[in-house]
């Protein structure tokens, strides 16, 4: 096509917009630090236990107890890259 924009254009602007919406996600997710939130916990991951909030953030604690398929109620502890870390856990639902 004729008015085609260069491919290392297109990149370069795929990587803007990609660095944006991590830093946007991490703002995002700081709103939360030490606020409760209702967590689905869907798997284990190593040693921690993975799930959703009702908000899609990605969500991780460290639990002795078995939370997989259980919604949780916890406190926001600190934000990583891509997720947020949880203490301080209760189950609402089975």
């Amino acid at each position: 096509m004729k008015e085609q924009i260069p491919g290392n254009i297109k990149e370069e602007r795929s990587k803007k917009l990609i660095k944006l919406s991590n830093e946007n996600e991490i703002e995002y997710n700081k709103k939360y630090i030490n606020k409760e939130v209702e967590v689905l916990i869907e798997e284990k991951k190593d040693e921690y236990y993975r799930g959703h909030t009702k908000n899609y953030i990605l969500a991780y604690i460290k639990s002795d107890k078995n939370l997989e398929n259980k919604i949780i109620k916890a406190i926001c502890k600190q934000t990583e890259d891509n997720h947020i870390t949880l203490k301080e856990q209760y189950v609402i639902k089975m």
